[in-house]
C-alpha cells in the first residue's frame, strides 16, 4: 500500500524485482523484504451486503442475498497461486456448511475468471517441480470443494475469459453462465502441461470424449458461444 495524502492510499498488489533476478510479475509481498510487510487480519468469510466490495484490498470475498452466496475471488491476470488456492478452498468449505445458503455462485474476477495455476510464482520458486505440485494439488482440491456441494446448486458466472485450469474449475459447477463474448482456452498443450483439475471427468461429460480430446490438443481458443453448441449437440446425440 502507497499512502497518497492523508487519507487515501493504493494498493500495489504485484511488483517486478530489480532486473537482475527476474522480469517476472509477482505478487508484492513476495517481493518486499519480510520486514517492510505487515499482515492484515482479513476474514475472507464475512460476507458483505450484496453488490459491494471490500473497503480494503481483498482478492477473495463473498456477498449474499436471499439463501445465495456469491464468491469473489478476483486474482491478478486470473492466476492462483498456491496460497490463493488455499485461501479460496477454505472460503469454499465454509460456505459449503452454511445452512442459509442453497445456491452458491462463483463470481471469479472481472477481467478473469480464472487462468489456473500461477506460472510466474512457479519459475520464481527455489524449485519449481514442488511448486508445480503444491499449486497443481491447491487447484484441484478447489475443484474437489465445488463439486463436493451436494447440497447447493453451483453456478459458475463467467465475467471474463478463462484459460486452462480456470475453465475447468468452472465445468465443476452444476451450471455455467456467460456472456457472448467470453473467449476459453481449454488446453494446457502450449505450457507443455497436460493438466488436472478433474478434467478428464468434467470435460467429456459436457462435450463427449473425442470433442474433449480435440479441445484439449488443438491449443485453439473458442468463444463461449462455440462452448455452448459443443454442449448442445452432445444433447441432441443422447436424446
Amino acid at each position: 500500500m502507497v499512502a497518497c495524502g492523508e487519507d487515501t492510499a493504493v494498493w500495489i498488489s504485484h511488483l517486478k524485482a530489480s532486473p537482475k533476478k527476474t522480469s517476472l510479475k509477482l505478487p508484492a509481498t513476495s517481493v518486499l523484504p519480510s520486514v517492510d510487510v505487515t499482515s492484515l487480519p482479513i476474514d475472507h468469510c464475512e460476507p458483505l451486503s450484496y453488490g459491494t466490495r471490500p473497503k480494503t484490498f481483498q482478492d477473495v470475498w463473498t456477498t449474499r442475498q436471499d439463501g445465495v452466496c456469491y464468491v469473489h475471488f478476483d486474482f491478478y491476470n486470473g492466476a492462483m497461486s498456491t496460497d490463493q488456492c488455499r485461501r479460496l478452498e477454505q472460503v469454499l468449505l465454509r460456505v459449503n456448511k452454511d445452512p442459509d445458503c442453497s445456491v452458491v455462485v462463483l463470481m471469479g474476477g472481472y477481467n478473469f475468471f480464472s487462468n489456473g495455476i500461477h506460472l510466474n510464482v512457479i519459475e520464481n520458486s527455489e524449485c519449481a517441480a514442488t511448486e508445480s505440485w503444491a499449486n497443481i494439488t491447491a487447484i484441484d482440491d478447489v475443484v474437489k470443494a465445488i463439486f463436493s456441494m451436494r447440497s447447493k446448486v453451483t453456478v459458475a458466472a463467467l465475467q471474463g475469459n478463462a484459460g486452462a485450469g480456470g475453465v475447468m474449475m468452472a465445468l465443476a459447477a452444476d451450471k455455467v453462465w456467460s456472456h457472448a463474448g467470453v473467449v476459453l482456452n481449454p488446453h494446457y498443450r502450449k505450457m507443455a502441461l497436460f493438466g488436472s483439475e478433474y478434467w478428464t471427468y468434467s470435460l467429456p461429460y459436457r462435450v463427449g470424449i473425442p470433442v474433449a480430446e480435440e479441445l484439449t490438443n488443438g491449443m485453439q481458443p473458442l468463444l463461449a458461444t462455440k462452448a455452448f453448441d459443443m454442449g448442445e449437440s452432445l444433447l441432441l446425440l443422447k436424446s
